[in-house]
């Protein structure tokens, strides 16, 4: 859900003092946000809050959606959390510039991710630019209420989704159900930061299955539902199910002990121990 936007003294936005901003990738849209950015200094959190639809803001991080020239963008500021954060960015190291240059790798393998458009180094942090991607994500689809029919196609469409990523070479790193998103195109991939190049049936490849069944037990997705989504990986990797089976679940132990540690016992098991 999104929040509104912060109150701001005077009423409406505010503007950013884009002195000693630098701009780290796309030029043409880097562009753009600067102009976005100018005026009478502000903190870029507060800009944030102002100026942007709020999505997402915690200590270290704000998200929101952003319309530049009547196109739709989401924006990442990820702060710095100590000196060695500030450094690494200003040598252009940091999530977001990771985040921007695996989306232009994914695209070129013919994986749907959102368009990277901007980097942007401010003395407070990292600004990412984005595609606004239409559609919900696969946990707000669900909680939404399917049937039978229309769950059997989400979990079909998120096995190929995840199947396609593992055959183009990557793992994705975090594969919730919150980053597999709907679009008109077919099911697109967020979140990039933790996306990694490892071979078909690695350990970094398990682990996105093992994240993404800790998902469905926690929203107590049904036996048959989780085999369409099976079957449906399996079925465009050519994997063998049985090793598959057994290598989800060293990971899925690890993480099924810290969901249980942080939220308690919800939803059921998709996967014995046996």
């Amino acid at each position: 859900a999104t929040r509104p936007r912060a109150a701001c003294p005077g009423g409406g936005g505010v503007s950013l003092n884009t002195a000693g901003v630098r701009r780290l990738r796309g030029e043409k849209w880097a562009e753009r946000l600067c102009t976005e950015l100018q005026g009478p200094p502000a903190e870029a959190d507060r800009w944030m809050q102002c100026n942007t639809e709020l999505l997402k803001r915690d200590a270290h991080s704000c998200v929101g959606l952003l319309t530049l020239q009547g196109t739709g963008c989401y924006l990442k500021l990820y702060l710095h959390k100590s000196r060695w954060q500030r450094l690494a960015l200003r040598l252009g190291w940091g999530r977001g510039i990771s985040a921007f240059d695996r989306a232009l790798k994914l695209r070129a393998a013919g994986v749907p991710v959102p368009e990277p458009r901007a980097c942007l180094y401010l003395p407070e942090g990292l600004m990412l630019l984005t595609e606004a991607l239409q559609g919900r994500d696969l946990k707000a689809l669900w909680q939404a209420g399917v049937d039978g029919e229309r769950g059997a196609q989400l979990m079909r469409a998120a096995g190929n989704a995840v199947a396609g990523l593992h055959l183009a070479g990557f793992a994705h790193g975090d594969c919730k159900w919150r980053n597999l998103r709907g679009a008109q195109e077919g099911c697109y991939r967020a979140d990039l930061e933790a996306v990694r190049a490892p071979p078909l049936g690695s350990a970094a490849t398990l682990r996105d299955l093992a994240r993404f069944t800790l998902n469905g037990e926690d929203l107590a997705l049904p036996l048959e539902l989780y085999a369409d989504f099976l079957e449906a990986y399996l079925g465009r990797t050519g994997l063998d199910p049985e090793r598959v089976r057994k290598g989800v679940l060293t990971p899925l132990r690890e993480l099924r002990r810290r969901h249980l540690a942080r939220y308690g016992e919800r939803g059921h098991r998709l996967l014995g121990d046996s």
